[in-house]
Order: structure tokens, then sequence, then C-alpha cells
């Protein structure tokens, strides 16, 4: 609800999924505002939520500051874990900005968890996670697969049981646990430093081996935070100073802009 209507951006989206969806899921895209449940098994619900709502970027969240839930996503995700929980189904929730780091706002962080808290629990019988596999494409090779009408070069980056299970041995038929990952963080504490290490690997795959990503040297406060930041539950307990994703404009870009103001 937060800063007006902006149906018209599902409308849009309903469309382009057209060829992909029935009528009645393309009415859903329409009217859900960007957050979806499905059960894709029986007993196994999917619930991707659209983090835009707690994203520190996104200006329109600051139209009303008293609007703790904008667009009442987190009541929605109330009733559909309650249904879950009265229909026994096991739950995973998705989504892309993560409510635990500083990119999401604390006010809604805190909502979350405190939701999280209440009814999200690991059944060690079903539904656990035993492999993570994160796909890339070259984005640099874009305007070549628009001239061309070819589809992106998707390829595999890397298997986290792979990746990780070299420095944090794991049993063939055990799942990526919470614990598990934890003992990956310590394996990232234990030598940040090392361009060959598993912290400087997991830096340079969480920016999908972009050039453009900065280096987190081994020597500055970078990778503690960064660390810190992996293993919080919300935004509060995140050890990263939240800062706006803007840049400030320098002054000589300010006379400039203000000149060709004046100019115009």
């Amino acid at each position: 609800r937060s800063g007006g209507n902006i149906q018209w951006l599902y409308n849009s989206l309903s469309t382009q999924w057209s060829s992909w969806l029935s009528p009645r899921e393309l009415a859903s895209v329409r009217h859900n505002h960007g957050a979806y449940s499905t059960t894709p098994h029986r007993g196994f619900r999917l619930i991707s939520l659209n983090t835009n709502f707690c994203y520190k970027d996104n200006l329109y969240l600051y139209s009303d500051l008293r609007d703790l839930d904008p667009n009442h996503e987190i009541h929605w995700l109330i009733r559909e874990l309650q249904y879950a929980e009265d229909h026994r189904e096991r739950v995973w929730v998705i989504g892309h900005v993560a409510p635990y780091q500083t990119d999401c706002l604390e006010n809604w962080s805190e909502l979350y968890h405190q939701v999280i808290q209440r009814t999200y629990k690991v059944d060690t019988g079903s539904w656990n996670v035993f492999e993570s596999v994160t796909y890339i494409a070259n984005l640099d090779q874009a305007a070549t697969w628009d001239a061309t009408g070819a589809t992106p070069n998707w390829h595999v980056e890397y298997s986290a049981r792979e990746a990780y299970g070299v420095h944090v041995p794991i049993a063939p038929t055990a799942p990526l646990s919470a614990a598990w990952w934890h003992n990956v963080t310590v394996a990232f504490e234990a030598d940040p430093a090392n361009i060959t290490g598993p912290f400087q690997d997991f830096w340079k795959r969480r920016g999908k081996m972009s050039k453009l990503i900065p280096t987190c040297l081994g020597n500055t406060t970078c990778p503690g935070e960064m660390i810190c930041t992996l293993r919080s539950a919300r935004g509060a307990d995140a050890c990263i100073v939240p800062g706006s994703g803007f840049r400030k404009r320098a002054e000589d870009e300010e006379e400039y802009m203000e000149g060709a103001m004046v100019e115009e």
C-alpha cells in the first residue's frame, strides 16, 4: 500500500507470464502483490515473499513510516503458515532480500523473526535440503543473445556440498543442516585472508564471480562483519552498520548539474 497503487506492475508481470500459467494462476499473479504460496508436493508448501516490502532502498516504504507491514504481507504469511500447520504441511520460505541483513528494514525483520520463531521448525524426517546448486549466465554476452535470439548460457557455478564439504566434511546421506552451515562459517573465520581459502571463495561466489564486486580484505573488518551477518537472525543482530545504497553527489558534480539546469 505504501507509495501509491502499483497494480500496473503486477498486471505487466501477469502479461509477461501469460504463456506459462493458467488463467487462475495469472489472476493470482495480478492480485497477490508478488508473494505466492503453492504446494508442489503433498505435505509440502513453498512460500515466496516479496521482500521489496522490507528493502531499505525502496523509497516508497518511507512515505508512511507508521505502516510496519506494507501491503499486509506479514499478516498474509501468518495465515499461510497457520493453514500449513493445520494441515500438517512442511514449509519452505524463500525470498530475495535476506530478512537478517541490514538491507531489510529492522521493524519488518523483527516482525518476520517473531512469526518464524512461532511456526517454522525443521523436520529431520523429511524435506531436508541435501544440495544447493547455483547456476549463472555471463551477462557480458547479453547483447549477443538479444541480437541472435539465443538463450543465456546457463551453467553450474558451484555445488555448496562440493565447495564447502572440502573444508567441513559431511556424510553423503547427511543434509545441509543449520549446524553444518554454522561450521562452514567457523571455517570462514579461521583464515579469511587466504586468497584460496573458503571465505574468499565464498566472497567471490556471493557476487556470482562478478569482476565488479569489491575485495573483502582479510586484514579489515569486512570478513568479520560478513560472517556475523551470516549468523544473524534479525536485521538488528547484524554487525554491518546500515547505510543507504545511494551515492552522495560530489560537489563538482552538483555544480555541473546546477549549471546544466541554468543553461536549460
